[in-house]
């Protein structure tokens, strides 16, 4: 396979698998769950938009997503909130109709099993039957739903209150019996959306998921056969990626770690290359503390909300714990990756800009800041201790991107810097010549395909900036996915190869051609398997 041909199947592949997923969700963002204006049962409103949502930011908030989560999206530390709250709501409803409509806990356990099949028959059918109006945004509620909607509210008031030592809930989690309140209608919401049929459907908004007979939530047909058909393709095509790498010889060769290494060491090193130390150093301290945090959560997997030393079981709950094994994971990442385009510019270019060291402390002191603010950030969050700025300061409430918005914004415009910091060093090197060799035109081709990787880099963590506070769980998801799935399974590897294959080069180990044909097949696999991918979440 030719360099050329590479190079255009790898434009085609981003191409068409964005695409895919930009239009698979322009055509879904009119399929989200509706949130009602108003939830009613008869003349009596119990709850509406406004308190639904003032749940969901306390989701957020309390970082409730690194503790649980809410369809399937989350820590699960805790428990699945929508499928826990739709289970519950099964149980009120069954007693509530085994009871002839006065409510008495323990009804339906005192039935013969003939009469429990026609109580269950009976509330899965009223669960799943859709009762949401769109021309009012009403929701209407049965009087056993209603019953339920209230017993879930004084479930959830206790979790968070009183704390939970089974599942590693210490008292207030969430502070005030408002909040609670809230968070409790936004879970009664979710779990609406898990167990009602979609209007004209035979599944629900959530396609049946949780799985829960109990709700008559099974595996739809057309589950079943996208799973059939999606590993059938896998199979087919991880055949033919084996077929190309071994037919055209890609990947092979002698492993040259130790020798890039020796040359390395042999090289001078310029005042920025020097000054990209302190990436690496805080980077490694990072990464230390997110192992610490990750022995806790190990701990705490096993014994929930308690420890050894007493008064940090007491202090340091499972979110603040998972919230910084993730976030320390995404932190240091970024400063290697920062550390090593500083260090790796120098050798591409064999010059440095003048003001380069500089630029280098000033982009360190930046990343610097907002790493410390937004892990401190995150703890005040979690601890309520930020009112109103709990978003802009504290922890978003999203898993993988918990630092809060201010600190978002911030770590975006340093990875813009560091993209001007790295490109007026080996800006030239892009500049073609009329009577350049073909290895020469190679090199320059590979310097491309690196500067690219280190935009999309940037580009695809700025998505995440695209929801903001207040975003319809669906839709915030989404974008969400686009930094967290894409960077990690696609994105990563797509610059990861880039800098490989940049330092082979550079140092003479390999031929700018074979590490051309490398980066664009590695950048086909994983623009056709990470973009699209994407949607299987």
């Amino acid at each position: 396979m030719g360099v050329r041909g590479l190079r255009n199947g790898a434009i085609v592949s981003f191409v068409v698998s964005m695409a895919i997923l930009l239009v698979g969700g322009y055509f879904a963002v009119d399929k989200v769950p509706p949130i009602p204006a108003k939830v009613v049962s008869g003349q009596t409103a119990f709850s509406d938009q406004a308190s639904i949502m003032r749940g969901q930011n306390v989701y957020q908030r309390y970082g409730l997503m690194d503790h649980g989560s809410v369809w399937g999206h989350g820590s699960l530390r805790g428990m699945d909130f929508a499928a826990h709250t739709l289970h519950m709501i099964g149980q009120h409803m069954r007693d509530f109709v085994a009871a002839g409509g006065q409510p008495q806990a323990g009804a339906y356990a005192a039935l013969s099993d003939a009469r429990k099949r026609e109580v269950d028959a009976a509330v899965i059918d009223e669960m799943r039957t859709n009762r949401y109006s769109e021309g009012t945004k009403a929701l209407e509620l049965t009087p056993a739903q209603a019953y339920a909607l209230e017993q879930t509210r004084a479930y959830w008031e206790k979790e968070f209150g009183q704390g939970d030592p089974h599942y590693g809930f210490l008292p207030n989690t969430v502070r005030t019996a408002q909040e609670r309140k809230d968070v409790a209608d936004f879970f009664f919401w979710t779990a609406w959306a898990a167990g009602t049929k979609r209007p004209g459907l035979n599944y629900t908004y959530t396609n049946n998921w949780p799985p829960d007979r109990s709700m008559g939530n099974t595996a739809s047909t057309e589950a079943l056969l996208w799973s059939l058909a999606s590993i059938m393709a896998l199979l087919a095509v991880l055949g033919t990626v084996v077929y190309v790498v071994h037919r055209y010889g890609f990947f092979y060769g002698e492993a040259k770690a130790v020798e890039a290494s020796y040359k390395l060491l042999r090289l001078p090193v310029t005042p920025s290359q020097r000054s990209s130390a302190k990436f690496f150093l805080v980077a490694g301290l990072l990464f230390l503390v997110q192992i610490f945090n990750g022995g806790l959560l190990a701990h705490y997997t096993v014994h929930p909300g308690t420890f050894y030393i007493e008064f940090i079981g007491e202090m340091y709950p499972y979110s603040w714990a998972k919230s910084w094994h993730l976030q320390l994971a995404i932190l240091w990442i970024a400063l290697s990756w920062m550390g090593t385009a500083i260090y790796l510019a120098p050798l591409v270019a064999g010059r440095e800009p003048k003001g380069q060291r500089t630029m280098v402390n000033i982009l360190f002191v930046a990343a610097f800041t907002v790493t410390v603010g937004s892990l401190l950030g995150q703890v005040l969050g979690i601890k309520g201790y930020l009112g109103e700025a709990w978003f802009w300061l504290g922890h978003q409430g999203w898993e993988y991107l918990e630092l809060g918005r201010l600190w978002q914004i911030l770590l975006f415009g340093g990875l813009i810097f560091w993209l001007v910091v790295v490109y007026r060093a080996i800006g030239p090197v892009l500049k073609g010549s009329p009577k350049e060799t073909e290895d020469a035109a190679d090199r320059r081709a590979l310097v491309t395909f690196y500067v690219l990787s280190a935009i999309f880099v940037v580009a695809f963590f700025g998505f995440g900036l695209l929801y903001g506070r207040g975003t319809h769980l669906t839709i915030a998801d989404y974008w969400r996915w686009f930094v967290v799935h894409i960077w990690v399974e696609s994105i990563f590897e797509f610059f990861g190869v880039a800098v490989i294959s940049l330092f082979l080069v550079t140092l003479g180990l390999v031929t700018a051609k074979s590490a051309l044909r490398v980066a664009y097949l590695t950048a086909i696999l994983v623009f056709v398997s990470g973009i699209p991918g994407t949607a299987h979440h």
